[in-house]
């Protein structure tokens, strides 16, 4: 969000007595808003948003953007004055200069405590640091969203048939072993075609989160995130762990496991693409909801992993494997824990503060009746969905026609995607809600394989929280991709690792670091007034 856009004083300031606001139910609100960017072919008086309006006496304004329109199209409507009342705001720093502007209304702990108790105690329970999102010179300025499912990493999965053409009888389990068999991936032919022409594993050079993650994860080390080391907060990629994995990495270049392409692989779905036409044999963050998921094992999905791999080639067989086990006994691969995205309010509602409160209990609500929770997400049962044994959750749930064609669906503003909030309700499918809404297989397969012991998050959960993060991050964040590409191709020497450290702190990282430990400290503070107001 570029700063130089906004004014300073763009609203008004007027204070709110939140002790004495009440909200009458009968008067009904206009509100606008806009929740997350996924929905652009979407129109007003949908059926989700029409439900809404009725339940709370609400006519609700909504505003549908694609990512690329929201990320563009909302600095714009800031620096107008024209923001939505209520909208959704998925990064750190262009909320923090939102906030610098005076655009953001502050919401005090106590009123979220007071009109959304059961939400808070939710948000507290999975993710606590997410409260930090919204913090700003002691103060909080939003609501937190909550990912349930972003508390489970994925495994990865490997080519059984080429395992077992290459001799190898046992899955992979450590990083000798995984070398060894993406080293015959490569080298002996393991789709028998007679060229060589396959790689063991590739990457999405874009995706920094992603990048070899359980690879680093198998030394304990996240390279693009705050960790705790020593006692202290420190930058993941600055550590001698992630030294030792980039030599690692250069072998294994070297050797020509890695599909030397990934430089250029900056799709969403570039490595699930590289797996599926054969061009790699593992995979792991293959798709954005991981290679191992339940959904891509879905022979009856079109759009599953197995599915347009069997359709490429019908004879291919998958065996979903573990993370390695490095030599320290460490595996482990990156997730973003349970702290979604952060909903504020405009800094215009000082103006009209009843409809922080409606929206308050709306979102209370959502979180803790079943019926609700799901109809704000997947629409109405029989008309936008069902379940597949047409009478409980033991099978799962399933689109209808026509929302089970994607554009149909997200025109209509529902999905079953329940671990995440969508458009309308900031909050992830709970655990008392599994048994409701996921099938026993999705259940049994998600405990077998998604451990969330193996999951390796932020000490922040987000790495741009830290105050300074908006000043320098971004830039020493591609600089790291840069240097650590040419270490792993072998443009640069290892020892070219070094030079970058002292760059990295030298240009703005020593500065971020030191303010990641003072947030750090802050954030036993922040628990201790959202739990009990102190």
């Amino acid at each position: 969000m570029p700063q130089h856009i906004y004014t300073d004083s763009i609203y008004a300031s007027t204070h709110v007595n939140w002790d004495s606001l009440t909200d009458n139910k009968s008067e009904e609100l206009h509100i606008t808003y806009m929740g997350t960017p996924y929905f652009p072919n979407a129109s007003e008086c949908g059926y989700i948003e029409l439900m809404l309006e009725n339940r709370f006496n609400i006519q609700f304004e909504p505003v549908f953007l694609d990512l690329n329109a929201y990320q563009q199209t909302k600095p714009l409507m800031l620096a107008a004055g024209s923001a939505p009342d209520v909208w959704g705001e998925a990064d750190p720093i262009t909320l923090q200069q939102a906030i610098r502007h005076n655009l953001i209304m502050e919401i005090p702990y106590d009123l979220i405590k007071q009109h959304a108790p059961n939400y808070v105690k939710i948000i507290n329970s999975f993710a606590p640091q997410s409260w930090l999102f919204s913090y700003a010179q002691g103060k909080n300025y939003g609501v937190p969203t909550i990912w349930t499912d972003g508390i489970y990493p994925y495994q990865c999965i490997w080519r059984k048939d080429w395992l077992n053409n290459v001799g190898i009888k046992k899955t992979p389990e450590t990083l000798e072993e995984m070398y060894a068999a993406l080293y015959m991936f490569r080298h002996c032919d393991p789709d028998k075609n007679g060229k060589k022409d396959t790689y063991g594993l590739t990457t999405n050079y874009d995706w920094w989160w992603m990048q070899f993650s359980e690879i680093f994860g198998a030394s304990g080390v996240l390279p693009y995130d705050w960790t705790i080391h020593d006692g202290k907060i420190v930058w993941g990629g600055v550590l001698p762990e992630t030294k030792s994995t980039l030599k690692l990495l250069h072998k294994w270049y070297a050797d020509e496991l890695i599909d030397p392409d990934f430089i250029i692989n900056k799709n969403e779905d570039a490595e699930e693409r590289a797996f599926v036409s054969g061009r790699v044999g593992y995979a792991c963050g293959a798709t954005s909801h991981g290679a191992a998921s339940f959904d891509n094992f879905d022979e009856t999905a079109p759009a599953s992993l197995v599915s347009k791999l069997h359709t490429l080639c019908p004879d291919a067989q998958i065996t979903i494997g573990v993370l390695p086990l490095g030599p320290q006994g460490k595996r482990g691969i990156r997730v973003w824990g349970g702290g979604g995205n952060i909903f504020v309010f405009s800094a215009r509602l000082n103006n009209h503060p009843q409809k922080i409160l409606r929206i308050l209990v709306m979102w209370e609500q959502m979180c803790t009746d079943p019926n609700l929770f799901i109809e704000s997400k997947a629409g109405k049962r029989t008309v936008h969905w069902d379940y597949r044994n047409n009478a409980n959750a033991s099978g799962g749930l399933k689109l209808l026609p026509p929302y089970d064609n994607p554009h149909r669906a997200t025109a209509a503003v529902v999905n079953l995607s329940l671990g995440g909030g969508p458009y309308w309700n900031p909050c992830g499918a709970m655990p008392i809600f599994l048994e409701q809404f996921y099938s026993q297989k999705e259940i049994a397969f998600n405990q077998a394989h998604r451990n969330p012991a193996l999951g390796l998050k932020d000490v922040f959960l987000k790495p741009d929280v830290v105050p300074s993060a908006g000043k320098y991050l971004r830039v020493l964040r591609e600089r790291q991709k840069t240097v650590f590409a040419q270490i792993i191709r072998g443009d640069k020497p290892i020892e070219a690792f070094d030079n970058f450290v002292r760059e990295w702190y030298d240009r703005g990282g020593q500065k971020m670091t030191d303010d990641a430990n003072l947030l750090y400290k802050q954030l036993s503070n922040i628990s201790q007034k959202v739990i009990t107001g102190d």
